[in-house]
């Protein structure tokens, strides 16, 4: 059964493709399709940053320099201690969202203070108008509803379009990482990032090891005990521990500086919120055994890494 225990899953992991080349979208989900439907764990993340009069006044707890706005976007300039993580979290767009808006920026490396990052207003993309292209044309491209393209971009008309111009896909992703998505078995050798991961429960807690569905491991240890963070970044999904998302049960899934999502399933108690920012190390839930939780697991953590080697594997 899925994410019931190393006893019975398949090996399997998630790999994402670093190459950004825009061709599809797909609105942005937290799991993998085999899950069923994650209408109870994945959070909109839609919300708004765009630069309208008081905006920047409404932002809760700004980092750094707020800069300016070009062609309807914000641009941002990096402060001492910003993170990736940090500027996310306080304009309310994913860690993907700002690489994918920023050829500037890499994965990785850190940011340098000045440096200018451009905030989308949503999660999604910047994509390149060419010859012939219509609001609607590029909606049905990308799937999505044309008003909400026209709304992105505070366009008057559907025809306000012009070659080589930037508009804003709500909710788009690039092409290749989609692909990867879609037939794991293309995918190029996860990274291993030695070192860059913390184990996510206290040192008391057994480590399976064995490697199984979605390039993740199980944590076992007495219901109630802290599940930590097991680095840096923004919660991105949480699920209710009283329902069944997909198997997961209760889930928290953090979003990482370098791009990487790191996911905890099973748990008895969520202590974060969508949008919070966690340090590594904080608690961010409680172990437990809901969802589909069976075998000789009992109470445990399923651990998961995307785009990155689980480095918990024995």
């Amino acid at each position: 059964g899925v994410l019931g225990g190393p006893e019975s899953d398949d090996a399997s992991s998630l790999g994402i493709n670093s190459e950004y080349s825009v061709l599809q979208a797909s609105a942005p989900t937290a799991y993998d399709s085999d899950l069923g439907s994650n209408a109870n764990i994945v959070a909109d993340l839609s919300a708004s940053a765009y630069v309208d009069n008081g905006t920047l006044g409404n932002l809760t707890n700004p980092v750094g320099g707020m800069g300016s706005e070009r062609n309807n976007l914000l641009v941002y300039h990096v402060s001492a201690g910003d993170t990736l993580s940090k500027i996310a979290a306080n304009f309310g767009v994913s860690v993907d969202t700002l690489i994918w808006a920023n050829k500037s920026i890499t994965t990785g490396k850190a940011l340098k203070v000045g440096q200018e990052v451009v905030i989308l207003p949503v999660n999604g993309i910047l994509y390149e108008v060419k010859s012939g292209d219509t609001v609607e044309a590029i909606a049905s491209l990308f799937k999505i509803d044309a008003q909400r393209i026209t709304s992105a971009n505070k366009l008057n008309s559907v025809g306000d379009l012009a070659a080589g111009s930037q508009i804003i896909v709500p909710d788009a992703k690039p092409a290749k990482a989609l692909a990867v998505l879609a037939d794991e078995s293309s995918a190029a050798p996860l990274q291993v990032l030695n070192g860059y991961y913390i184990f996510p429960a206290p040192k008391s807690s057994w480590n399976w090891g064995i490697l199984h569905a979605h390039n993740a491991v199980d944590i076992a240890n007495a219901c109630g005990t802290d599940i930590y963070a097991a680095q840096e970044g923004v919660v991105v999904n949480t699920g209710d521990p009283d329902n069944w998302n997909g198997g997961y049960g209760g889930v928290v899934e953090v979003e990482h500086p370098n791009g990487t999502h790191t996911l905890y399933g099973h748990t008895e108690k969520n202590v974060v919120t969508v949008g919070t920012y966690v340090t590594q190390g904080d608690v961010i839930a409680h172990i437990g055994r809901t969802g589909n939780v069976h075998g000789p697991t009992g109470c445990h953590l399923h651990f998961e890494v995307h785009g990155a080697r689980n480095p918990f594997v024995k």
